[in-house]
Formats: structure tokens, sequence, C-alpha cells
């Protein structure tokens, strides 16, 4: 084994402006076994910084609303049962399974019911909906669904109001329970096409219920403030000679923007308020007009930026508040968004990362639920898992990538995520996402090989110019 050679080879790596690797023998197992010693680059140190804050905050966000999440956890998953059985009720309505065990096709089911084309995406996650909950049986066909009972639309209409006032419902719950009932009420002529579902999230344009709800439910309040710190933060690390200038996409009723407005400098700051539907923007220009350093524009996701009047790399952040999700496709949208970013900018996005079938009866009618032409098609599902992010957006030329919360029992209670992502300085996009150990364990003769990093903040010599090993921290050392 060549320490040289191998120490050549980790300087080489993105993350790191100066290595040595040595050996030592460890005092637990008594073998010998490899030292990386690192002292991260400017970027790696910039991009730990900020999944640092990111972590902390969502760490004290999450224990500050601790009863909130629990509660909001506990009426969602109520809400999911009754969405499954509003499908049913609507399925009764319309006519549909009326013989018992007769197997019928979804297209049959779409034409007899006369389910709006549109919206086939969104019927096909019913039947999957219901057959998972045991209401429809699926096959013998592949595209068949079979019920042992004909549902009873006046049966199920009891079991629906029956759940509903078992609800214990107050303040953003209150707000959401609102839009829930008034949704599940239209649900025939919404999978007709007969009704927008706009008016009832904006009923009589009045933005105020969707704002008080992505604004107020206890996962929006932790996540938005996470979302918000980070780039705080990121304004921080950024650049001294100029202010760093941000863009938000889809921004929509400004609810993640007053939050992150708040915490901002004035005079660091250049702040570009952008959503596709100009109501919006004319809204947020009335209620920002305090915050000077804030621009507002058009932008939809869907067409290219240099065709709407934004120049390549002129942003140092991209905020996406679940809005990347509505493009018809998420790898044209990244394409577009990166090269806006400047190399090493950084994509902040807060995605729904579980399909549910409360969204299936309530938001899933918009057009971003229904309308994409991506990998999503393979699933039939509008929202990607944390998984599916980090592999788009690697693929989409990010190669630093975080989604927080990690672990499952965080990851079930939040049901979103904040994705931090950094764009790669190269281009083309780099092949493959950045990952320390296993990019340096493929450096080694043997990849199995045990063996420590430690960042340093510098390798230390002595003044003949050799390593002083001795001012090195010991990786046993408990201090």
């Amino acid at each position: 084994m060549d320490l040289n050679e191998i120490t050549a080879a980790v300087r080489q790596h993105p993350d790191i402006d100066d290595a040595l690797v040595t050996t030592a023998i460890s005092p637990h197992s008594g073998e010998e076994e490899l030292l990386v010693y690192a002292v991260p680059s400017g970027s790696a140190q910039r991009w730990g910084r900020l999944v640092e804050t990111a972590t902390a905050c969502l760490v004290e966000g999450m224990a500050e609303q601790r009863e909130a999440l629990r509660t909001w956890r506990d009426f969602w998953d109520a809400l999911d049962e009754i969405s499954v059985l509003v499908m049913a009720r609507t399925l009764a309505q319309l006519g549909a399974f009326r013989t018992p065990e007769q197997p019928v096709s979804v297209d049959s089911l779409m034409q007899r019911c006369a389910v709006a084309p549109d919206h086939e995406p969104l019927f096909r996650q019913w039947m999957h909906v219901l057959a998972d909950n045991k209401i429809l049986r699926s096959g013998p066909g592949p595209d068949e669904y079979a019920c042992s009972d004909t549902l009873s639309a006046t049966e199920l209409d009891e079991q629906v109001e029956k759940r509903m006032a078992a609800l214990v419902v107050d303040g953003v719950e209150r707000v959401f329970t609102d839009y829930f009932v008034s949704s599940a009420a239209q649900q025939v002529d919404l999978l007709r096409g007969e009704a927008s579902p706009l008016p009832l999230l904006f009923p009589d344009g009045d933005p105020t219920l969707a704002e008080t709800f992505y604004a107020r439910n206890p996962i929006s309040v932790v996540l938005n403030g996470v979302l918000a710190e980070t780039v705080a933060k990121a304004v921080e690390l950024g650049p001294t000679d100029r202010p760093v200038r941000i863009l938000e996409i889809g921004a929509g009723t400004g609810a993640t923007s007053t939050t992150v407005l708040s915490r901002l400098p004035a005079e660091r700051t250049r702040y570009c308020f952008t959503d596709v539907s100009q109501y919006f923007t004319d809204h947020a220009k009335q209620r920002f007009a305090e915050h000077t350093f804030v621009d507002y524009a058009v932008l939809d996701l869907n067409n290219h930026p240099g065709d709407q009047g934004f120049a390549p790399e002129s942003f140092d952040v991209i905020i996406a508040a679940n809005v990347i999700h509505t493009a018809r496709r998420i790898d044209h949208a990244l394409e577009r968004l990166r090269p806006l970013l400047t190399p090493s900018g950084l994509l902040v996005a807060i995605e729904r990362t579980a399909n549910t079938p409360v969204q299936m009866v309530t938001v899933g009618f918009l057009e971003g639920f229904s309308y994409y032409e991506d990998q999503r098609k393979e699933s039939n599902l509008p929202l990607l898992s944390p998984a599916g992010w980090v592999t788009t957006l690697q693929e989409g030329g990010f190669h630093r990538i975080a989604t927080l919360p990690q672990g499952a029992a965080a990851t079930t209670e939040l049901a979103e995520h904040v994705i931090l992502a950094e764009r790669s300085a190269d281009d083309p996009p780099v092949a493959r996402r950045v990952k320390l150990h296993s990019d340096l364990a493929m450096l080694l003769p043997d990849p199995n090989a045990s063996f420590h990093i430690l960042p340093v903040e510098q390798i230390p010599r002595r003044p003949d110019g050799l390593v002083d090993e001795r001012s090195l921290p010991s990786p046993w050392d408990e201090a």
C-alpha cells in the first residue's frame, strides 16, 4: 500500500483541499488501521454548516411542536380512513359495481361513470387505494376490479358522517376540515370535470383558507422554519461583495415567503418572488411592500426561464416549497432551474413525500397532481419518495444532496421533507452523488478495509516543511 499515492488521490476529491494518509495501531483491536486526515474544501465546509443548521432547526422545531405534530398526525390518519370511504361513496353515487363479484375494467368504469379523461391517473389511484383497503378486489385481469357486495351510497354516507362527527378539530384542523367537507361533497362533479377544485381552496378568490392551512399546520410551521434558517445561513455564508440573490418559485400565497423574509438582512439580500399566476405576485406586492429588497415576476416551471426573462447563473439560492412536483416533468424542471444557480448554488425545497388518500380527494384534483409525464407515470403517483428525490436531483446535476428528516419514525410523523441540493460546479452535470466515505473506500487496495476520516483545519507541519504527526489528533482519543 503506497500511502503517498493514496494521499495524492484523496487530495483530488472535490470535498477535500488537503490531506494526509497514514497508519496507526488501534488500542482496541491491536491491528494497524488507516487514518485519513482531511482539510475540507471551502464548499464542503459551507455545505456541512448548512446541513448542520437545517438539522438543528428541525430537531428544535419538532421538539417545540411535539404535541401539535402528534395531534395533526392523528387527525390526518383519521381523515385518510374517511377519504377511503368518500371514494367508495362516490363510486356508489356514480353507479359503479352494481353487480357483486363482476369484474370491471378501469376503462369501462371511467366510461360508465363519465370520469373526465384528465382525471384518469387519479381514478386509477382510487382503484389501488380501495383494493388495498379490501373494499375492492383486483383481478382477474391486469386492469380489472370487482366488489364482493354492491356499494351502498346511503350506508357509506352514514359511515362518513359518523367518522366526521367523531373528529376532534380545533384551529388549523378546523380550517382543513371545512375544506375537506366541501371537497368531499363535490367528488362526483370534480371527478367528471364539471366542477373546478380551485374555488374550494380559494373560495370567492380569497387566499385566506389556503394561506392559513399552508402557514399554520404544524408540519409547515416546522419545515418553513427549517427552510428559512437554512436560507439565512446561506446568506451569512454567501458572497460579501454583493447581495445574495434568492429566487422563490411557486411562491403562491406567500406562506413560506413570510417566514423566510423575516429572517433575511435587507442590506445583504435581493429576493425575487415568483409564481405561475400574476394574481399571486400582485397579492404579494401589497403584502410584502415593506420589504424593499423584494422583486416580483411570473415564472412557469414548464417553460424555459430564459424565455421569461431569467438569465443563467443569476441566483445563489432557489427556494421551492411544495412546487417542483407540480411540473409536468420534474427532470425537465430541474434542468431549467439548475442553470439559474451560480456554480455551487443551493436549492432548498420542501416536498410532501407520501401519497395519501386525503390528497386524492382534495388537492389531487389540481392540475399539478395529474399532469405528470415523467418517471411518475410508472408508479402513477404524483409525489416522489426521499430516495426518488435524491436520484432525480443527482441525475439533474446536483452533487450534494440531503433530505431531512432522516429515519422512519421522523419521516412517518412528518410525511414531508426539506431537501437541500447543491449545484455541481461542473458542466456537464456530475454523474453521481458525492459520498466521501464510499469514495475514499474505492481508493484503497481493499475497499472493505477499516479506516478513519478525521477532519482537521490544516495539516500541521514543522518549520522544515515535513508533517508534524505528533500534532495530529487520534481517532481513539476520547477528547
